[in-house]
Parts: structure tokens; sequence; C-alpha cells
């Protein structure tokens, strides 16, 4: 009897402690809804900052496209000391300046020029889409935070349920209403009860962390989520109908991606195209002057040169030169990316349908939940009921509370997974979040 005491002390203590640290942490906590927990991710995960860099490096470069055409300019300045025996010092001395131009031109500067606008766009489509699969990240992280939350309250419940029943079959038994087995198996319910609670706030605590690195805050920093599951409620057969009619025909947010590559890798075939036979032609000025006799009359002789040039490779006249060879390559990766476009657009609208059944599947199974949550509460009070009048032994108002906290973390359990499933198929179709269910 003593160890019933002591355990059941040490349980009572488990969870005044917690208590307080619960209203501490709530106080000082910052309260942050799923939208703020978007902003807050875009404006500081360091993933995405990275992304920005490089797409701020792919507009840089897309600015100065048209630097392959402009012509080169060098300036030289030399000075140069004469070993000859020369009247005075200044005579050994000369001074030369030069200045010259180059262009070249060629077919292919035009689509290099064009290589870099669409490494640009490139750039665009893969921050976007970084950018909207960290806001997906954020928001399951969020919904997993929640589902956290849900499981603790539910822990601390049945602590609380375990306390009134230890309670109650100890005055029962120091009345001499009930056997000793009544309270051994009350204390041994509630003493299990504590170390649940215990892992269920570990289990919050890490995801709250690794939530907290997703949004790019401090790991010391305190936030409290603003939202609860119950919003999966909202989710319907006709919300998400009318998200699959709106479905882009192109395939959404996932093709985008391949699209560009496309572009891309198009855009390299004619740059190989426009290799083939493919006359250079360059030219280039200069002009040298030189200064003698710095001393006294300061002789100055000049001269300047002016040549143009054509080239063009014969070697392409081979069946199997590089340039050839290198055509035949970007016409594979053309087609090897066309029949892949192809092949994920089928994939999508695959996915979408396989989406929106899983979801309606879903719903129906959290209407049964909810209908299990009702049942395992009816069944607990009356075997309550028939333990508060002695005709039914703790045991078994023990097991009827463990289903019905099963039970109900089966329905919070149901929401979140209706959740992330919404949002899944928002992010597939490129609807905004929020479409289907909020």
């Amino acid at each position: 009897m003593r160890s019933a005491k002591r355990a059941a002390l040490a349980a009572i203590s488990l969870l005044a402690v917690l208590a307080t640290a619960r209203a501490e942490e709530a106080a000082e906590a910052r309260a942050i809804g799923v939208d703020e927990a978007v902003r807050l991710a875009l404006e500081g995960n360091l993933g995405l900052g990275r992304e920005a860099i490089a797409l701020a490096t792919a507009e840089r470069n897309s600015g100065a496209a048209l630097n392959l055409i402009y012509p080169s300019v060098e300036a030289g300045l030399s000075a140069t000391r004469s070993s000859a025996d020369l009247p005075s010092e200044a005579d050994r001395w000369s001074a030369t300046g030069s200045l010259s131009l180059g262009l070249s031109l060629s077919p292919k500067l035009k689509i290099q020029v064009e290589q870099l606008k669409q490494a640009y766009r490139s750039g665009l489509v893969g921050y976007d889409e970084a950018a909207r699969e960290l806001e997906l990240s954020v928001r399951k992280a969020f919904c997993a935070v929640l589902l956290d939350q849900a499981k603790l309250s539910l822990a601390e419940q049945n602590l609380e349920r375990a306390k009134k029943n230890y309670e109650q079959a100890k005055a029962k038994y120091s009345g001499g209403l009930a056997p000793e087995i009544d309270l051994l198996t009350a204390t041994v319910s509630y003493e299990a009860k504590g170390p649940a609670v215990e892992s269920a706030r570990v289990a919050l605590e890490d995801d709250l962390d690794a939530f907290k690195l997703l949004l790019g805050l401090d790991p010391a920093a305190r936030i409290e989520l603003a939202g609860d599951l119950d919003s999966a409620r909202s989710i319907s057969s006709q919300t998400v109908a009318a998200a699959l009619a709106a479905a882009p025909a192109d395939g959404g947010p996932a093709l985008r991606s391949l699209r560009a590559s496309l572009e891309a890798a198009r855009l390299s075939l004619r740059l190989a195209k426009a290799g083939l036979f493919s006359p250079s032609i360059s030219a280039s000025a200069s002009s040298r002057k030189v200064m003698t006799d710095l001393g006294g009359a300061r002789d100055v002789a000049e001269n300047g040169s002016l040549s143009l040039s054509l080239t063009i490779p014969l070697d392409d006249l081979l069946p199997s030169s590089a340039t050839r060879l290198s055509i035949a390559s970007a016409e594979d990766s053309v087609a090897k990316l066309e029949l892949q476009l192809e092949e994920s657009l089928a994939s999508a609208r695959s996915s979408w349908a396989s989406l929106s059944r899983g979801i309606g599947a879903s719903v129906a199974s959290l209407a049964a939940k909810d209908r299990g949550v009702e049942l395992a509460q009816k069944k607990y009070d009356l075997i309550n009921e028939a333990y508060q009048r002695g005709l039914r032994d703790i045991a078994d108002l023990d097991d009827a509370a463990s289903d019905l906290n099963a039970a109900r973390a089966e329905v919070v359990t149901g929401e979140y997974s209706l959740l992330t499933a919404a949002l899944e198929l928002e992010s597939s179709l490129g609807a905004r979040f929020g479409t289907i269910g909020r």
C-alpha cells in the first residue's frame, strides 16, 4: 500500500509540474497562425534564401546578355628606357600608347542571348516552385504540431481521469466498499498514464523545434500555434469537385519546371544547329603611337591596322563531325523531355483523381470515427454508472476509458490526415492553399 501511495503522489506531482510549465510557457509564448507561419518561412528560411541568391545571379546574367555582342576594347601605355649611349638621359626614354578594338559576330550570338534570358525564366520557375514547396511543408508541419497538441491534451485528460478513478478506489477501499485489487488496479493505471503524458510532450517539443527551424526562428523562441484540427470539417466532396473543375489543363506547377527544361533543351538544339557550317566574321582595328626624344623635339611615330576575316568550318562536311554529333544529342534530349512531359501530365491527372478519392474516403472515415467516439463515450458513462453502484469493477472502467481515449485519438488523427491530403491536392493543382478546406 505504501508503494501505491508513493506512486500516486509521484503522478500528482508530475501533473502539477506539467501544469505549471504549461502555464509559464503560454504566458511567454508568441501566438502564430498558419498564414503568419508561412510569411515567416518565406522571409527567414535558409533554403529559400539560397534559391533567392541563385535567382538574383540568373537575373544579373540576363540583364547583361548583350555583353556577348559588345566589341572588346583595349588600351595600353608603356615606357621604355634604352641602354644605348645617347647624349642625355631623356633621350634614352620613349613612350608608347596603343588602342585596339575587336568584334566577332556569328549566328550563335542571338541564341546565346536567348539562353541567358531563358535561364532567368527557369530561375523564376525554380524559385516559385521552392517557395510553394516550402509553404506546403510549413502548412503540413503546422498541422503536425496541432496533432501533437491534441494528443498531449488527450493524454493529460486520460491522466486526470485515471487520477479520479484512483481517488475513488482509494476512498472506497478505505470505507471497506472495494477490494484491495481495485485499488491496486487503479494505482497501476494511474502510474502508467504519467509517462504517456511526458512522451506526448517530448514529441510536441521535437516537432516544435523542427517547425521553428523551418520558419527560420531562433530555437529558443517560444511560440504557440493559433489554430486547431477542426478546420478539416470544412472539407467536402463539393470543395474537392470545385477544385478539380478548375484544374489547369497544362498539368499545373508540377510540370512548369519540366517545361522550362524543355525550352532550354530546344534552345540548345538551335544553338547546335546554328554551329553547322556557321560563318564567323571578325573585325579588329588597332592604333599605336611611339614618342621618342622626350627631352627634345619629341618625335612621334604612328601606325595602325584594320583587319576583317571570315571563317567557315569545313569539318562539318564529315557525317560524324563534332557539330553533327552535338546536334543529334540535342535532338535526343528534346525528344526525351517531350515524352517525359507527356508522361508527367498523365501522371499528374491520375494523381489528382487518386488524391480526390482518398479525400472522399477520409471524409467518410472521419464521420465513422465521430460515431465511434459517441459510442465509446456512452459505453464509458454506462460502465462508470455501474461502477458507482458496485456492479462493475475498476478494471472494466479503466478499459472503457482506454477505449474512449483511443477513439478520440483516432478522430484527431483522421482530421490531420484529411487536412494534409487536401494540402497535397491543392499543391498538385496549383490552387491557392485553403481552396479545398481551411
